[in-house]
């Protein structure tokens, strides 16, 4: 009895709190109305869109062994990209010199002296 009598006083401030909420509630329907056609109009879309997701999952079970025999493919592929790092490592000295130290020569000079033909 004594829940009951401290409830009520609690019960009694909600209640202007709920009769604002009123209004916001009546101005949402409107919104609600407009959207039930667009809704409407989604639902053929989406029934179009089912024969076509079930196309495509056999295409998709398809691909699983394709993709299973990729990776033998992939992990053999690593131990050739090993071996060719040893070779571009060897070649980045000769990409990092200039290319008139090439000939021995230290002068853009030697580049660039001009013979007629």
């Amino acid at each position: 009895m004594t829940l009951t009598v401290k409830l009520v006083p609690s019960l009694l401030l909600l209640v202007p709190s709920l009769l604002l909420l009123v209004p916001s509630l009546l101005l949402l329907v409107p919104s609600l109305l407009l959207l039930v056609p667009s809704l409407l109009l989604l639902v053929p879309s989406l029934l179009l869109l089912v024969p076509s997701l079930l196309l495509l999952v056999p295409s998709l079970l398809l691909l699983v062994p394709s993709l299973l025999l990729l990776v033998p493919s992939l992990l053999l592929l690593v131990p050739s990209l090993l071996l060719l790092v040893p070779s571009l490592l060897l070649l980045v000295p000769s990409l990092l010199q200039r290319p008139w130290e090439k000939n021995g020569s230290r002068s853009l000079t030697s580049l660039c002296h001009w013979s007629p033909v």
